[in-house]
């Protein structure tokens, strides 16, 4: 049980990644077609960044809670 909640959450964090990933193109190709700016971009890609972390670190800490209640059992 273990493996497979270590698969979810993995699965998890590459979908995090993946929405990241989408949102700095995006971001990058309305900067490259002027319609916002080099600071509103990488300002957005640094919020986006901030997240990002935030997101993998609350699925870590999901993650770490269930081991311990699948392991007590």
């Amino acid at each position: 049980l273990v493996k497979v909640v270590k698969r979810m959450a993995e699965e998890g964090k590459v979908a995090v990644r993946s929405v990241r990933h989408k949102v700095r193109e995006k971001l990058k190709a309305l900067e490259k077609e002027s319609k916002v700016s080099q600071d509103e971009s990488h300002l957005g890609q640094e919020k986006m960044e901030k997240l990002t972390h935030q997101y993998l670190e609350e699925i870590d800490t999901v993650l770490e809670g269930k081991e311990k209640e699948i392991l007590e059992v």
